[in-house]
């Protein structure tokens, strides 16, 4: 009997390493940083100028999505969705307001997939489907606050505000018709409450995904409907602990704060590209999941010269960064005159799409 139940602890053992042997840690030493080329993983830059009317006018850019030869552009401040083709030329918008079918009070996020397009309704806790025609399918309601979402296949996955319930989870994954399929990561009571930070939560490369809360070290993604750790972030002595840590006790923008919090996270092809903030600079940890290799540090444009690396979002392997007309004239004057279509470019223009296309 005693050799058994030695027998079943060696396997019990042996069972819950084997489980940890695919989460692989990622060092990043915040101190010692280098300046790397953008060139090392892109290879070109489009540079899109959206046409701009009376009637067409981008004030916020706040995510983008990609069809076919389109561009959807969400607009938090004016509260529209837009649509462009790759010359930047207006083709629709979006503007519906109200408490109906098909209406919205508040447009915080965007999604697609082969369904249509998914825009969500922050303040009445909803997800308004349309097909590629703008024609309205349905609406998805959800007894929770939702802040971000992403499509997955058939499948959205829901990015959730505490609810102040019991049963408190960080992430939902529903299907089409708001049905919920499963729940990730409860969430634990004594964080507090959210504290605003600037960063992504979902990030999408054609087949692969990759997800994890803010103020977390571990990246997560989906195997069928699991979620499964794949990568967990190392930032040595000041690796945020936040399994213990009340993070509303903090300023994490103090120069005193004694941890560093990763913001965003970009899945372009093979690269895995994080960024953070220490003593005031945004680095970027760059990492190859082929060859495990890595360079950290501060990304030089070499593409385009003297001119910022500034990535917003990733969407089909292109990173996508944009900038207000007017700042682009008055900080980077030779970009707009070495590039042709920007040669008659005004201060009151739509923001300039800068469309990073990854190795």
């Amino acid at each position: 009997m005693k050799f058994y139940h030695l027998l079943f602890i060696i396997i019990t053992l042996s069972c819950s390493n084997s489980s940890t042997k695919d989460i692989n840690t990622i060092i990043i030493n915040y101190d010692k940083t280098c300046n790397y080329p953008l060139s090392n993983f892109i290879t070109n830059c489009n540079i899109v100028k959206l046409e701009t009317s009376d009637s067409i006018l981008t004030g916020d850019i706040s995510d983008i999505e990609f069809h076919e030869n389109n561009i959807i552009i969400l607009d938090k401040k004016n509260n529209t969705a837009q649509v462009f083709n790759q010359k930047g030329e207006f083709i629709h918008q979006l503007s519906n307001l109200g408490r109906g079918p098909g209406e919205y009070l508040y447009l915080n996020d965007i999604a697609t997939n082969s369904q249509g397009i998914y825009l969500l309704d922050y303040t009445q806790q909803k997800i308004l489907h349309y097909d590629y025609d703008w024609k309205f399918q349905k609406d998805l309601y959800f007894p929770f606050y939702v802040s971000e979402i992403n499509c997955i296949h058939d499948k959205i996955m829901l990015y959730t505000e505490r609810n102040g319930e019991k049963e408190d989870y960080q992430f939902y994954l529903a299907d089409n018709c708001g049905k919920i399929l499963n729940r990730y990561l409860p969430r634990n009571n004594n964080w507090g409450n959210n504290t605003f930070i600037t960063s992504n939560v979902f990030t999408q490369n054609n087949n692969s995904f990759i997800f994890a809360p803010r103020f977390n070290n571990t990246l997560y993604t989906l195997h069928d409907t699991i979620a499964t750790p794949i990568y967990t972030l190392n930032f040595r002595d000041k690796t945020f602990p936040e399994e213990r840590t009340n993070i509303t006790k903090y300023d994490i923008n103090d120069n005193k704060f004694p941890y560093i919090v990763r913001r965003n996270i970009f899945l372009c092809n093979n690269y895995l590209l994080i960024d953070y903030v220490y003593q005031d600079k945004r680095n970027f940890y760059l990492y190859d999941m082929n060859s495990h290799k890595s360079q950290n540090g501060y990304i030089t444009n070499d593409l385009i010269t003297d001119f910022r690396f500034f990535p917003q979002i990733v969407k089909d392997n292109k990173i996508i960064d944009w900038i207000d007309a007017a700042s682009l004239i008055e900080y980077f004057p030779h970009v707009v005159q070495e590039n042709p279509i920007l040669h008659d470019l005004k201060e009151t223009d739509n923001p300039i799409l800068f469309i990073y296309n990854s190795k």
